[in-house]
């Protein structure tokens, strides 16, 4: 079995699928792991003003409700659905999901939170970092934390959690900036790094 999935079983969904994907991706997907089912409802609740487009995304995917799917299939259609709705919509939608979400009980500050963001991840993917990425913290200091969205999915739905987690905190006032070189995911590279700036907790 290839290690990643081939151009040929993408372009079987459609030419267009294979397209939507960034070149720094699409030639590197790894085969063989899921996407559990909860992921299909993060989807939907995602994008339920696009009920009926989404119906048929998953349709074109071959997704089958309330089963498993292949985990390059989610990436895809994260990534046709941005083609659609534009990439400040899609950091919409990020936000909207990490904003809202309930904290569990030990996360009390910013700084937990952007650190708990890769547990999280590792927690919802069942694949390891080399596979599917992760969030890792790179620098951090009161005030101050550096991490990279180091993932496949697209870079602005991606901003849009790191933006959702700072509105979650608001009170710390937090900002944050992508950081250059390298090259942020937008823009042809593999990571996008982040500089997070905040009132410490007390």
């Amino acid at each position: 079995m290839s290690e990643f999935v081939t151009r040929a079983e993408i372009e079987a969904h459609g030419k267009d699928v294979y397209e939507a994907l960034p070149a720094q991706f699409r030639n590197r997907l790894p085969a063989g792991y899921k996407a559990q089912a909860q992921n299909a409802e993060i989807f939907r609740s995602a994008f339920q003003a696009m009920d009926s487009h989404v119906n048929k995304l998953f349709s074109q995917l071959g997704y089958v409700e309330g089963q498993p799917w292949d985990q390059w299939k989610l990436l895809a259609a994260f990534y046709l659905v941005e083609n659609k709705i534009g990439k400040n919509s899609s950091v919409a939608v990020g936000t909207k999901i990490f904003s809202t979400m309930p904290w569990p009980p030990q996360i009390t500050c910013l700084e937990d939170a952007l650190e708990g963001i890769e547990g999280a991840y590792r927690a919802s993917h069942e694949a390891s970092f080399e596979a599917i990425g992760g969030w890792p913290v790179l620098e951090k200091k009161p005030g101050y934390i550096k991490i990279a969205n180091a993932t496949p999915y697209p870079c602005y739905l991606e901003e849009g959690t790191l933006a959702g987690v700072c509105a979650g905190f608001a009170a710390q006032r937090p900002t944050y900036q992508i950081v250059s070189p390298p090259p942020p995911k937008r823009e042809g590279g593999t990571q996008t790094i982040y500089e997070v700036r905040f009132l410490p907790k007390r």
